[in-house]
Order: structure tokens, then sequence, then C-alpha cells
């Protein structure tokens, strides 16, 4: 009988109830509490928005040349008078002329249409074409051909007021495109056309029409990509690696509310993005907030092309008692406007009493112990001082051996079988796999993520239920030539350069002191410090990684490859440079997880937040001839530190195994929030009780390419399963060779034992519907490229 869709669903699930038991009593996201409501999202009744939403509008050709279809365009090749006019005489339609001297190419247009313009043209040698786009008020309309001074004004007008065409190249075919919204009294198009000395020969134009819509998914400066969301009306924008969702204002946009009757105050709180649809357009928005018609905010505001700006500012404002209705007005002074974004717009009440808060910090590859608390070498004083005085977990797992299964893992209470992100095409389904940020966002939490990107990022699924989500590392060496270089500088990346300098721990520190008493908020904050090897310039110094004249000492990647191809004799010369590098690594990882905390203290949050800090892995330091991670489910790769802050709750050591996957279902019930009943709560975790995760049996599993290992920890020991070799091995890890010798066949009946529970597991992520490939977006490949996961490094 053949396997269909819905059996393969209903067998996973019956796989997954048996193999995890009963999770106890939960219930799924339920509505935000009245205290805060989100505009973009859930809508309160009566919303009124003017004009229409236009996206279902699509692209239509206006015209062309040669005509294909409609009204063709009108080409005029312009030609100097004895008196210093100019004479513009319209070009036959089939003359496909070269671009030697000026062409003008005129067409009439509507007031507030979104044009799309393009030039095929082909040339030779140094051939260069200068273009511009403008639009023409009436009064400068060349209805005469033969009034010279008519036209040059018309080509003045176009010299001085149009935007360039960006050119793209395809062998000796060019093309030239942009985009132009007409003025409200503007009616007519105008595009100014020159070759150079080496003529170059038009091929054809066109103009669309196009909705608002595809306008702005058009190529923006530090726009990466703008989409619906499941609303409507919502839309997510990347904007500076800052993906965040909220509500498009168009031009002459209004956005009304009415809001229920209420007998306290409401504050308003938003964050408006704006980015110019050109490097040499500011443009300007002027934005209106009112309340039962009085104005609350009045704010002309500028988009900018320069990166030392943020393209983001905050708008906050105080509704008064009783008020009815709420109005969000925008428009454009003058000309072509930039894209704006209402970014997480919402109504709360002020101080009330409100649940804890939560701050999750990933360092990114980080094995426990090099750290001092576990009695590691590395400089950690912050980290073992915040592990003296709070929860330390001493046996935690990483369920996997690389970012994508190990933060998915931390984020949604799943082991890789349920949640499916294991191998490197796999993403992140939020559809049906709970997340701590869905979760609580839908009881009112405020939420932001700032991250080093890679596979933590909105491209693999990660970004559901954040209000923000950066794509900009807080702990990037931006001081030292090797974090420059893994930039891709100098030939590339000073856009990444630029936004990384503005980024870091004084960011974070604005966040946390922006938000108000009574607004919970979880905030997830990662950075690849340890991961890239990359101390920055204090811990190279501190670290004798500077030469004499104060150069550092190079790190590369070339010798341990070297060394994992054979050349074994180069151990100890990448041991000394990984282990150097990385301890500086942690050191300056260190520094920075200590300044957030003491910017917690001082934004007064810190009493009324839970703190976690982890890894999503380790890393392997040669004790098997291997440096790196995403090779094996060795203990160096999988142990990871987890130190946890739980206000009013002593200070301990937990000596039982724990699995990241055990963690989001723990930390839902310290903020007093039911627990999505998907989450695999240890049996530890019974309804009624806030004590720490604790686990017998911890499962562990590795899929990245032609890798697919498969492991199981139970007491002192540890079974591993190569399934791609079909090898079983069986370790003692309290014995003295550990990892180092297979004693399966000195004990058959733990080897028989531990094999049917872990081919149980198997069996589990077999059942699971398969994830999807998908594709990388170009921005994720750089990203991942620059990390070493897509050419071979670890």
């Amino acid at each position: 009988m053949p396997v269909t869709a819905s059996r393969l669903l209903l067998r996973f699930r019956l796989l997954a109830a048996l193999a995890l038991g009963a999770l106890g009593v939960g219930c799924g996201p339920s509505a935000p509490p009245p205290d805060l409501l989100r505009l973009d999202s859930q809508l309160l009744p009566d919303l009124q928005l003017t004009p229409p939403d236009a996206a279902a509008a699509s692209a239509e050709l206006l015209a062309s040349w040669p005509a294909a279809s409609g009204a063709p365009l009108r080409l005029h090749r312009v030609q100097p008078l004895g008196d210093g006019g100019l004479r513009l005489t319209e070009a036959p339609e089939r003359e496909a002329f070269a671009l030697k001297a000026s062409r003008i190419l005129l067409l009439d247009a509507a007031p507030g249409e979104l044009l799309r313009v393009e030039v095929e043209f082909e040339g030779l040698g140094p051939t260069r074409v200068i273009g511009g786009i403008t639009s023409l008020p009436e009064r400068l309309r060349a209805g005469d051909t033969r009034a010279g001074r008519s036209a040059q004004g018309l080509l003045r007008a176009v010299r001085d007021d149009a935007r360039p065409l960006p050119t793209e190249v395809a062998g000796t075919v060019q093309l030239a495109r942009a985009l132009h919204r007409m003025p409200a009294d503007h009616t007519q198009l105008a595009v100014m056309l020159k070759g150079s000395a080496e003529p170059a020969r038009l091929l054809a134009v066109r103009v669309e029409r196009l909705s608002l819509t595809e306008y702005l998914a058009e190529d923006l400066p530090r726009v990466h990509e703008i989409k619906p969301q499941a609303q409507v009306l919502s839309r997510a924008l990347r904007l500076e690696r800052d993906v965040r969702r909220g509500l498009r204002l168009d031009p002459d946009t209004i956005w009304r509310w009415r809001l229920p009757a209420h007998e306290r105050a409401y504050r308003f709180e938003a964050a408006l993005g704006l980015a110019p649809r050109h490097v040499a357009l500011g443009g300007k928005l002027h934005l209106r907030v009112l309340a039962d018609g009085a104005t609350l905010l009045d704010r002309e505001l500028s988009g900018s092309a320069d990166l030392s700006v943020s393209a983001w500012t905050p708008l906050r404002a105080e509704l008064p008692v009783g008020t009815r209705t709420l109005e969000v007005h925008a428009s454009w002074p003058s000309g072509d406007g930039p894209l704006a974004m209402l970014a997480h717009p919402r109504l709360r009440r002020a101080e009330l009493e409100a649940p804890p808060n939560l701050l999750v910090i990933s360092l990114d590859t980080l094995r426990s112990d090099r750290l001092g608390a576990y009695g590691g070498p590395a400089p950690s004083a912050h980290l073992d001082a915040f592990a003296a005085q709070n929860l330390m977990f001493t046996r935690a797992y990483a369920p996997s051996a690389y970012t994508l299964p190990g933060h998915a893992s931390l984020l949604s209470g799943q082991l890789p079988a349920l949640h499916g992100a294991r191998d490197l095409k796999d993403k992140v389904d939020a559809e049906r796999t709970p997340l701590l940020a869905p979760n609580l966002a839908a009881q009112g939490y405020v939420t932001a993520a700032f991250t080093g990107g890679g596979f933590l990022s909105t491209s693999f699924g990660f970004g559901a239920g954040f209000d923000r989500f950066a794509h900009n590392d807080p702990c990037w060496p931006v001081d030292t030539q090797r974090g420059q270089q893994l930039l891709g500088l100098p030939d590339e990346g000073a856009y990444e350069l630029a936004l990384l300098q503005r980024s870091g721990v004084d960011q974070l520190a604005a966040w946390l002191h922006a938000q108000p008493p009574g607004a919970p908020f979880f905030a997830l904050v990662h950075t690849y410090a340890t991961h890239n090897y990359a101390p920055n310039q204090r811990w190279l110094e501190r670290a004798g990684l500077l030469d004499d004249d104060g150069a550092e000492r190079p790190f590369s990647h070339a010798e341990s490859k070297a060394f994992h191809a054979g050349q074994l004799e180069l151990r100890d010369a990448v041991y000394e440079q990984f282990a150097a590098h990385y301890d500086a690594s942690i050191g300056m990882a260190d520094d920075f997880v200590g300044t957030l905390l003491d910017a917690l203290e001082r934004s007064g949050h810190a009493q009324d937040t839970v703190v976690v800090i982890t890894s999503d892995h380790g890393e392997e330091l040669g004790e098997h001839d291997r440096f790196g991670h995403g090779r094996s489910l060795r203990e160096g790769v999988t142990r990871v530190p987890l130190l946890v802050r739980v206000p009013g709750r002593a200070a301990a050591r937990i000596e039982d195994s724990v699995s990241l996957a055990d963690v989001a279902p723990w930390l839902l019930r310290l903020l007093g929030q039911p627990v999505d009943p998907r989450m695999q709560a240890p049996p530890a975790l019974a309804p009624d009780t806030l004590d720490p995760p604790t686990r017998h049996t911890t499962l562990l599993d590795l899929g990245a390419g032609s890798i697919d290992l498969w492991a199981l920890r139970e007491g002192d020991h540890k079974l591993v399963f190569d399934a791609a070799r079909d090898n079983w091995q069986l370790f003692d890890l309290a014995s003295a060779q550990g990892e180092h010798r297979d004693v399966s066949s000195e004990e058959p009946e733990v080897l028989d034992a531990l094999r049917h529970k872990l081919e149980g597991y198997r069996a589990l992520a077999e059942a699971r519907e398969a994830a999807g490939e998908g594709l990388l977006d170009p921005e994720t490949r750089r990203q991942l490229a620059q990390l070493g996961y897509l050419d071979g490094d670890d």
C-alpha cells in the first residue's frame, strides 16, 4: 500500500508521542492582553486605510520603442540653433540610430504614476552612455518642436533634475534602468541619452506602469528585502540588515483605528524606517500622528544614504485618556519620497505590573571546558563571576555540532529530529515548529534579535515572532586586519563594516534603556566572536598575538586543512595557533558579556530579567586529530556552557545532563507563560515545578552534506552511529581513554540497549515530513561563505 502524505504525518505523530511521552499540561498561543495592541497584526476594530492597498496591482506596459503595443514613445533628436537655442526633431520610429548626439525621449504620463524605464543599447570599446530621467511640469512641455528656447529649457531641465539611469553590461549589450514616480503636478516623462565619441546603437526602450508593491521591491539603497506577511496589510522590511515587521507608509496614506473604550492612557510606540530610492536622493516624509483629531506628533524626516546615520528613528507619543480614534498620516512634501516603514507599531498601557523579561546571549562555538568556571585556561572573568552567582549547568549538551540545528533546538524546545533543521539546506518552519519569539509575542512581549546572521537569520526561519531581527554582529572585531578581511575588505565589505561600526554594546544598551517599565521584552543576542578566531586589538595585544612592530600574527585555516589532509607533523603548530586565537576570542566575548550585563543593570531591568548565557555548539581543538566543528559529535564539540540567572533564585551547580532542547519550555515556565505542547519538556519539568531541567538520556545528531551522525549518551556511556559508514561505536566516558577507545565488544548488553533507543530516535526523524530544500539568497550565501560553511572550512 503506498504511503500517503497524511499517513506519513500520522505515523510521525504517533512515533513522536511514543518517543517523547507525556509533555504535561500546556496550551497554545493565546490572544495578547489588552495592555498591548500590535497595530500591524492584531488590528483594532473599524480599521480604515486611505488610499486602499495597491498590492494586487500589476505592471502594465505603457509604451515601447520599437513599438510593441500601445502608444509608441516619441524620440527626439536635439539639434543646436544659430541663436543659441535648440531644436527638437522627432525621430522615425524604425530608426535604430546611433547615440552620438543627444536624444530625448518624451512620454505623456499621468500624475502620481509609478514608472519603470528600461533602455537597451549596444556599444563597443570605450563607449559610455549618459542617461537621466525626470518628469516635466506643463510649462516645459515641448509641444512646438520648432520653438528653440522651449527646447533649450526642456534640455536644461533634464540635465539639471534628471536622476541617473544605472547601467548593467552583458557582453556588448547594455541595459539602463530606473524607477520614477510622477509628481502630482507633472504630466510628461523625459529621458536624456547621450553617447560619447564612440557611438552606441539604441535597440529598444520600454516604459512600464508599476504597482507600489513592485516599485518598493526594486533594489533600493540599504534595502535587502520587502515581502508580505501572513496579514494582508503587514510587511517585513530588511533595511540595513535589520528585519522589522510593520506597515508600509505609501504616499498620502492615512491609517485610522477606532480604539475600544478605556479609562487609562495608552502610549503609541513605533520605529520609522526610511530609505532613499537612490543614493543621489534623500527624499522627505511628512509624518503626523493624531488622537481624536489632535496632533501628537508632527515630524518631517529625510531618508539618507549615509551609512553612519541609522535608517531607523524611534517614535513615541502619549495618548490622552479616553482617546477613541488614532490616525497616522504620511505624505511626501515634494517630488520622490523615500521608502517608509512604520515598524512594530503598537499601543501600550503604561505603569503595569509585567512578567519577567528574557535576555538570551548565545556565544557561537564556545566549548565549556575552556572557561575558567569549567576548569579551562581562557580568560573569562565576567562569565566566571556570572557562573558563581547563578545557576551553572556542568553537563549541558548542544544537540548537534553547528549553528543552524543548535539554535533551532535552543529556541524551539525540540531536537533536530522534530524541528527538521539538520542539513545546511534546511530551514526552521514556524508553522509547525514552536519558537520562543512567537510564543512570547503572543503574550505581549516586545521581541528583538541582534545576531551575527549567517545560519541564525531570517533566511533560515528564525525571524518569526520578532519585531526586529538585526543581522549585524554586535561583537565584531572592526579594529583588526583579520576582522576586516573576514568582511572582504578592502575589495568588498565596506557596507558591512559601516553597519558593524554602528552596532555593538552601545546599540544594545540604548535598546535596553528605551524599554519602558511594564513592557516585558525578549532579547536574543548572538555573536560569532569565538567562531571566527578573530580577537579585537585589545585581546591581540593581551594574548601576545602582535609582533614587535605591532602587526597582527596571521591566522589561517590553511595549515589545519593540510593537517586534516594527512600532514600530521603540523599538529602542534596548528594547535598553538588555534588555541591562542580561540582563547583570545573568548576574552573578547567575555568583555562583551560583561559590558552587556552592566548595560542591563544601568537600564533598571536587571532585577526583572531572566538571563541565559550559552552556546550553540563547541569546538574541536585537536583531541581526535581534528580542528573545528560540524564533522563529529564528540564531547568537545557538543558540551557547551549553560549559565542562567533567575531573579530571586540562589546560585547552584546542576550536575545532571541537560540538552539545549530543554531550555525553551523551562524558560516559558519561569516567565509564567504557557508551554507549547510540541516542546519536549523533560520529565523533571512537571506542570507545577520551575526546577531546572535534567534528563537521563541525551540525544545528538548531525546531518550536514555527506555527514550523517547519530549519538546517545546515558550515564557515562555514549553510543555513536555513523550512518554513512554503517558503523556503531560505544564509549565509556568515565574511563581514561574516553572517546579514544571503542568498548562495544566488551559491553554488548549496553550496546544493544542504547542501540535500540537510538534507532527509535532515528525512526522518529525519518517519519518527519521533509523540510524542503529551498535556495539560499545571495546575501545569506555570502555570509555563510565568510563563516567558512560553504567552502569546506569548519
